[in-house]
């Protein structure tokens, strides 16, 4: 069995994620470094994508360049997709620590 590798604790998220420039997803889950997806296909490892989200109570859009890091069947239809987050800028990077941190308590 795989090592978990997870820097930092996840937090279930389910928004609209808009990647590779016009392909739509789910969430699952995100945390500090990356965000898992749900989509209707799958995507190759290693793959760089370019990501459009926004979080909840947010007014601003995420978007950052994530880098693909695994993709595994979920269910007959969906893949699971874990994408790390690549190229962020700082102020985006601060919205999603000031979401995860609103989870701790």
């Amino acid at each position: 069995m795989a090592e978990n590798q997870r820097c930092s604790p996840r937090i279930v998220l389910d928004v609209r994620v808009n990647y590779d420039f016009n392909a739509i997803a789910h969430s699952k889950d995100i945390s500090e470094g990356g965000i898992c997806l749900i989509t209707e296909q799958s995507v190759e490892e290693q793959k760089m994508l370019n990501l459009v989200f926004q979080l909840p109570a947010r007014f601003r859009p995420i978007e950052s360049v994530g880098k693909v890091m695994w993709c595994r069947k979920a269910i007959e239809y969906l893949f699971e997709i874990g994408v790390s987050f690549w190229d962020i800028k700082d102020a985006e990077y601060m919205e999603i620590k000031k979401y995860l941190e609103s989870f701790e308590a």
